[in-house]
């Protein structure tokens, strides 16, 4: 069987799988994981931040987080007010949203590797210049997976369908309390997932 896409997480393991078993496969992060690092580097400059905030001001950005991580350009017109309310009141969650806006206007756009991969590596040089040091897991993430994220924004191929089955298992197994028939365990999965 010859494999031509190798899709896995930013995990050190399946880089190594791939090399020795799918050395002639194209190497792509799945989507969610590398967006991932963007997202908590941005709720881990909101956290220290909302810490220093007035009670008001901490419930109203913790209830309004979800508005920080979405893309711009998929919020209402009242979700942009609330944004900028908040971005306003704080530099560092500013500076901190832009980059990730940056991100999804400059990087995520992408369809061709070679565009991707430039895109993806301008963002880091400007990440990097803003000295954040939420985003230096992100930045380093970024820089250790460049080709793989460019490959992924090439080929729209994704993990979400077998880790979506995978949490189906893992439920099915929480609610049958660790049945001890392998079959009986088996055929539920089968006629879950079916």
């Amino acid at each position: 069987m010859k494999v031509k896409f190798f899709i896995s997480d930013m995990s050190n393991v399946f880089r190594l799988i791939r090399k020795i078993y799918f050395p002639n496969s194209i190497y792509i992060t799945d989507k969610y994981h590398f967006v991932r690092q963007l997202t908590w580097a941005l709720e881990a400059v909101r956290k220290e931040e909302q810490k220093k905030m007035t009670r008001k001001d901490r419930i109203y950005y913790k209830r309004s987080k979800s508005l920080l991580n979405k893309p711009r350009s998929k919020l209402t017109d009242e979700e942009k007010i609330k944004v900028s309310i908040m971005l306003e009141k704080n530099e560092r969650i500013r500076q901190a949203y832009k980059l990730k806006e940056e991100f999804y206007e400059n990087v995520l756009i992408q369809t061709d590797k070679k565009v991707a991969k430039k895109a993806l590596l301008n963002w880091i040089e400007e990440a990097k210049k803003i000295k954040e040091r939420c985003f230096k897991a992100c930045i380093t993430a970024y820089k250790n997976w460049t080709d793989s994220i460019a490959n992924s924004l090439q080929y729209k191929y994704n993990n979400g369908y077998l880790e979506g089955t995978h949490n189906k298992i893992k439920a099915i197994k929480r609610i049958t309390f660790g049945m001890k028939n392998f079959r009986k365990f088996r055929n539920k999965i089968l006629l879950t997932l079916n």
